[in-house]
């Protein structure tokens, strides 16, 4: 299973306006940031299609350390590279609360792409509005450099 850079941010970008819904991940319907990542990764055949995002409390970060997102990207053999190598299509990792806990999809130019429960939907922001929660970057096995 492999995919291009190009075609995961082109079906990333095709999410956008899908409205922010908890433990979603239907384009155009809802999705949350790990429905959102995990879906489009399904729809360029980086991910089985049963494949899905751990399931936890909307609250779990606010007092957990459990870093739960971090093992699910591992499950799925993805690797941590430091961020000044990330490349557009790469997963970002965020810390809200006590442990990385909000995915998004790095863009272009500085930019992020992810469902973001503050605007109500996926959306584009730049990756220096949230620099101060602490991003990771991380590679997902079969992407590819165009």
């Amino acid at each position: 299973m492999t995919c291009t850079r190009s075609a995961l941010i082109e079906e990333a970008r095709s999410w956008l306006g899908t409205p922010y819904q908890v433990f979603q991940n239907c384009k155009g319907a809802g999705c949350d940031c790990g429905g959102y990542c995990y879906g489009v990764w399904r729809n360029v055949g980086l991910l089985p299609s049963d494949a899905m995002p751990p399931r936890l409390s909307s609250q779990w970060y606010l007092n957990r350390t459990d870093e739960i997102i971090v093992r699910g990207l591992q499950s799925h053999g993805a690797i941590e590279i430091p961020l000044a190598d990330a490349k557009p299509g790469d997963v970002l990792t965020f810390q809200y609360g006590r442990a990385q806990s909000h995915m998004a999809f790095l863009l272009p130019r500085g930019q992020i792409i992810h469902s973001y429960a503050y605007k109500h939907m996926v959306c584009i922001d730049p990756l220096e509005s949230l620099m101060p929660r602490h991003p990771h970057a991380w590679l997902v096995p079969g992407l590819t450099d165009d």
